[in-house]
C-alpha cells in the first residue's frame, strides 16, 4: 500500500510540473510570414508528411529524410515566445498543415503550440490541429556524412526544373555531368534524350551522377524560382543547396549507381 501511494504522488509532482496552475499545457507562440511557411512545409511535405518541428526563437527547423535515399533539412525565419515549460519540438502533420495554408496567401500566421495540440490563425481563419506522436516518427538523420563532393557550381533553379519536366517523374533519369568544365544536365526515356549546358566550373572535372527524376522533380518544383548551389562527385549523392522566402533549403539525394 504504501509503495503504490508513492507512485501516485510521483505522477501528480510531474503532472504538475507539465501544467500550469491553471490546469492548462504551456504554449509556445509563433508568429511568421505566410510565404516563408508555406515555402517551409511545402519543402518538408514533398520527403515525408510526419515529421518533428523543431522552434528556436528566431527560427523552424526540421530535418528528414526517406529511407536514406533523399534528406532535406529545413529551416524558417519566425519569431517565438515560450512560456514555462512549453514544447521546444512537437510531432506535427506537414500534409494536414499544408491544407489550412489554403486561404494563407499575403497573411501574417500565429501558430499557438501545446505539446498535444497546434492552433494556426490568420485572418478570419482558425484551425486546430492534434500533434504527432513522436514514437511513430522516423528517426531524423544525423550528421551528414563526409562525401567526395569535389565540384561545385551555381545555376538557376529553373534550370533543374526544365530539364526535369522533360521526362516522367516515376520513369525519367537525369544525368549531372561535367565535360571539359562545363556543366550538363541530360534527361532520359526511352528514345528521348534532351541535355542542356546550365554552367561552369574552374578546375578539370570528371563528376558524373545518375538520379531517378521522382525525387529529383520535387526538389526542382521547390527551387525553380531562385538560384541554387550544387555539389557533385562520382556516382556521390547530390547536395543541392537555396535560399528562398526567408527560408534556407539543403537536399541531398542519392544516385542510382547503374542505369536501367
Amino acid at each position: 500500500m504504501f509503495h503504490s501511494s508513492n507512485k501516485k504522488k510521483e505522477k501528480n509532482t510531474v503532472k504538475n510540473k507539465v501544467k500550469k496552475q491553471d490546469g492548462k499545457e504551456p504554449k509556445t507562440t509563433v508568429t511568421v510570414n505566410e510565404k516563408s511557411f508555406s515555402t517551409f512545409i511545402n519543402a518538408v511535405n514533398d520527403c515525408n508528411e510526419q515529421v518533428m518541428l523543431h522552434i528556436d526563437r528566431d527560427k523552424l527547423v526540421i530535418q528528414v529524410d526517406i529511407g536514406n535515399v533523399y534528406m532535406i533539412a529545413a529551416d524558417c525565419e519566425c519569431k517565438a515566445t515560450f512560456e514555462d515549460d512549453a514544447p521546444t519540438k512537437i510531432g506535427i502533420d506537414a500534409k494536414l498543415i499544408k491544407k489550412t495554408l489554403l486561404h494563407a496567401k499575403g497573411s501574417s500566421i500565429t501558430l499557438t503550440i501545446t505539446k498535444s495540440t497546434v492552433e494556426l490563425l490568420y485572418g478570419r481563419f482558425i484551425a486546430k490541429l492534434p500533434t504527432v506522436d513522436t514514437g511513430f516518427l522516423r528517426k531524423e538523420p544525423g550528421q551528414e556524412p563526409k562525401m567526395a563532393l569535389d565540384t561545385s557550381f551555381e545555376m538557376p533553379g529553373k534550370y533543374l526544373f526544365d530539364v526535369c519536366r522533360m521526362v516522367t517523374p516515376s520513369g525519367g533519369k537525369i544525368y549531372i555531368y561535367v565535360k571539359n568544365k562545363v556543366v550538363f544536365i541530360a534527361a532520359n526515356e526511352g528514345d528521348l534524350c534532351m541535355k542542356e549546358v546550365v554552367g561552369t566550373v574552374e578546375k578539370q572535372s570528371k563528376a558524373r551522377s545518375l538520379f531517378s527524376n521522382d525525387y529529383l522533380s520535387l526538389i526542382a518544383k521547390s527551387v525553380k524560382e531562385v538560384s541554387v548551389k550544387v555539389d557533385l562527385g562520382i556516382d556521390h549523392p547530390v547536395r543541392i543547396v537555396a535560399e528562398k522566402d526567408g527560408c534556407n533549403l539543403k537536399f541531398l539525394l542519392a544516385p542510382r549507381i547503374k542505369a536501367d
